[in-house]
């Protein structure tokens, strides 16, 4: 009797062991099968993401694959997507400028033929002015169009520096110094100086720019315009705040579009329509996010959100 107790005892014992191994076993390759679908369907789910970005917005941030597979699929999806853009580009481009163009170079012939005709001296020089002005504005076209096109190519920045705000404003109001006194428009800053963001700072600076000058022109006489900064949930905002005729209720849905442009009110002259195009570029370019809006009771606000 005792020997077949201790041999039951025994099956028993290899019993328990053998379901204890065989769950381990299992729980083990359903562990390691979980891990391996997510090894090969994380990095296939990044690459279907970027795919989605860029069929939606035109745009999108190449994932880093571990995989040299898929590296070279999204290379080659990458290399697609740029050479079929810029065929796009070159087309919408090419409309873009000829129509553009056709304005001031209508202005040039006429303003040429005319002053071949006989005329007093006073009213040829006036001729002269409207044909170097047009020639200027045609010439400020093609190189904000070659800015444009030389950002849309990228896909991130080439040169990123720790960037003074306070410093990149102090010189751009300096800059348009000139042009707040013709207008009567002061300035007021509120950027505290010890705050920084990580940004190419020719381009930051040439966004500014623009945006002060769109601030400027369409202020009113004796308006002010106020900028401020400050951290907020691990991003900068900033505002450039004017007290001008504000954004008209048609206009609201095509600011960023190429060559779209309203009239100032102390000028009654257009822009070139390119200035918010070329600062949306730089700020989706930072991995940042640009709005416009009316503010109460009048005038409009640039709102920039930038990461620190």
């Amino acid at each position: 009797i005792k020997p077949r107790l201790a041999l039951k005892q025994l099956l028993q014992r290899s019993t328990e062991n053998l379901a204890i191994g065989s769950m381990i076993a299992v729980i083990s390759i359903c562990g390691f099968g979980a891990i391996l679908v997510v090894l090969i369907t994380g990095p296939i789910d990044a690459l279907r993401r970027y795919a989605l970005e860029v069929s939606e917005t035109g745009q999108g941030h190449l994932p880093v694959l571990p995989h040299k597979e898929l590296r070279l699929l999204a290379d080659a999806y990458e290399k697609m997507r740029v050479a079929l853009e810029g065929k796009k580009s070159i087309e919408a481009y090419t409309q873009s400028l000829t129509h553009e163009l056709k304005s001031p170079l209508t202005v040039i012939r006429g303003g040429a033929e005319l002053c071949l005709e006989p005329m007093d001296s006073q009213q040829r020089e006036k001729f002269l002015h409207n044909i170097v002005d047009e020639a200027a504005r045609a010439e400020l076209i093609l190189q904000r169009l070659l800015q444009i096109s030389s950002l849309e190519t990228r896909t991130q920045l080439e040169k990123v520096t720790r960037v003074s705000l306070s410093q990149v404003i102090e010189s751009v109001s300096q800059s348009l110094w000139s042009l707040r006194e013709a207008n009567a428009v002061s300035l007021k800053v509120e950027v505290p100086a010890d705050l920084f963001v990580a940004a190419d700072e020719f381009l930051l600076t040439q966004s500014f720019r623009n945006l002060l000058q769109n601030a400027i022109e369409f202020s009113e006489r004796g308006g002010e315009i106020l900028i401020t900064a400050k951290p907020l949930g691990g991003k900068t905002l900033i505002e450039i705040m004017d007290e001008g005729t504000g954004i008209p209720q048609f206009a609201k849905e095509r600011l960023f579009e190429k060559f779209f442009s309203l009239e100032r009110p102390l000028t009654g002259l257009k822009g070139t329509g390119l200035g918010l195009t070329f600062v949306q570029e730089v700020i989706h370019l930072h991995k940042g996010e640009i709005e416009l809006h009316n503010r109460e009771p009048k005038g409009t606000v640039v709102r920039l959100a930038l990461p620190q």
